[in-house]
């Protein structure tokens, strides 16, 4: 295996994950029902810009109540430094409102950067 070190600047500041500020959604539906607004319909990679707005460059949401939750970053700085520590074969999996859009829109899986 690979080992890859990550330089973080003494002068960084690094928060706790539980510090991270979270989308809160409803108990039975989680966020998704956002997604289904009519200023979002057939564009879903709006959404991270509204959230930009209220959250920052960081957040996280968990679009479906039993799903995995989503750490989101709209820095590009903080994506490149994802890459370079993934690994190899890095495990990316989809997230299905995505998957529906590429279908609709004739679109490749691929990486989404807004």
């Amino acid at each position: 295996s690979r080992h890859v070190s990550l330089q973080i600047p003494a002068t960084a500041l690094i928060k706790d994950y539980s510090e991270v500020p979270k989308v809160r959604g409803l108990p039975i539906i989680g966020t998704a029902l956002d997604y289904t607004r009519d200023q979002f319909k057939g564009k879903p990679f709006i959404m991270p810009l509204e959230r930009q707005k209220l959250y920052g460059n960081i957040y996280r949401e968990r679009p479906m109540p039993n799903g995995p939750e989503f750490l989101v970053t709209l820095d590009p700085s903080d994506v490149e430094k994802v890459f370079r520590v993934d690994g190899k074969e890095p495990h990316r999996p989809t997230f299905s409102v995505f998957d529906e859009a590429r279908k609709v829109a004739k679109q490749q899986r691929g990486l989404v950067l807004t």
